[in-house]
């Protein structure tokens, strides 16, 4: 009988352990902003070469060009990003030169969603990932 109950607090404890997080107050109002501004989900973004990032939090990253900034939402929480490039697998695409939401990586992190913004609401986020 014993072994039976051990088994059974093994499996519940296991259940809790891998049970995925929800969304944290600062999803929440990363989600509530990108709502109230309107901004649109893009699927692809093409000539995505060297971009930069700013970390936002862990389940959202600001990657950046020359002149446009895009708002990645990773489909998980996500510590890998902010690893140095030494600690973190290489990213996954299809296209060298592109991405994708839903089949690519970016920073180690599978990609759910990318959003075009501007550099005001770059800022905004950025505050938003701090609070």
């Amino acid at each position: 009988m014993k072994p039976v109950i051990l088994v059974f607090f093994a499996l519940l404890l296991t259940a809790c352990a891998t049970t995925p997080q929800g969304p944290t107050k600062q999803d929440l109002a990363i989600q509530q902003y990108i709502e109230d501004n309107g901004i649109e989900e893009i699927h692809t973004i093409r000539d995505f070469d060297n971009p930069g990032q700013l970390i936002v939090n862990r389940r959202y990253i600001i990657a950046y060009l020359r002149k446009t900034q895009y708002l990645f939402e990773y489909a998980y929480e996500c510590k890998l990003a902010e690893l140095g490039t030494s600690g973190r697998p290489p990213d996954s695409r299809r296209r060298s030169n592109s991405i994708s939401s839903g089949t690519d990586s970016f920073r180690g992190c599978a990609v759910k969603a990318i959003y075009p913004i501007t550099y005001p609401q770059a800022e905004d986020l950025m505050a938003l990932g701090r609070t």
